[in-house]
């Protein structure tokens, strides 16, 4: 019961800090990313302000043209994957942070049932210390009643059993009734 709960939470808690390196990583790819995506668009910048177009012939500048837009497309390419990874990191951090969000509350929840456990364990500590009270009691009386009947006993014998009713005087009282009051 407990012992496989506290497991659980250990390999959650292992899972956490496993997830948390891979969070780590990940932000540094995504970091790598975004300065790939701003070097890719100032390479574009440097193109387009390099070009000197009043010396350039027209097979230059449809030449030049066509680089510009492969480049163009690759680069635009580049960028929707990188956006798609960008979103794709953002999406496994939240899942993260929501796993992590749920160990804490089964880490709450594990210590309210361990304080519960605990303060069962304390009663049933108690209840076992009052069942031995009981016990303890118990012989008390047995032996209080074994006084009390040989007292009976010698006070019948030395007054010749001359009471009313053939009855000592403490025959009747309950505490020498124990057979009757006990199952």
């Amino acid at each position: 019961g407990v012992g496989r709960y506290q497991l659980a939470l250990r390999r959650m808690a292992g899972d956490l800090l496993s997830l948390r390196q891979h969070v780590t990583s990940l932000e540094v790819e995504n970091g790598q990313l975004r300065h790939s995506l701003a070097w890719q668009e100032e390479l574009g910048q440097e193109l387009l302000s390099d070009v000197n177009l009043d010396v350039m012939t027209r097979e230059e500048l449809l030449d030049r043209l066509g680089t510009l837009k492969r480049k163009l497309v690759a680069s635009t390419a580049e960028m929707r994957r990188l956006k798609d990874r960008v979103q794709q990191l953002q999406n496994e951090l939240i899942q993260k942070n929501d796993w992590e969000q749920e160990l804490v509350l089964l880490q709450q929840a594990h210590r309210q049932q361990r304080a519960r456990l605990r303060s069962c364990q304390e009663k049933v500590a108690k209840t076992k210390g009052l069942e031995e009270t009981v016990r303890q009691q118990e012989k008390v009386i047995e032996a209080m009643e074994r006084v009390l009947q040989e007292k009976l006993s010698r006070s019948t014998a030395n007054s010749g059993g001359g009471c009313q009713g053939g009855q000592g005087p403490l025959e009747g009282h309950p505490l020498l009734k124990g057979d009757q009051r006990r199952p």
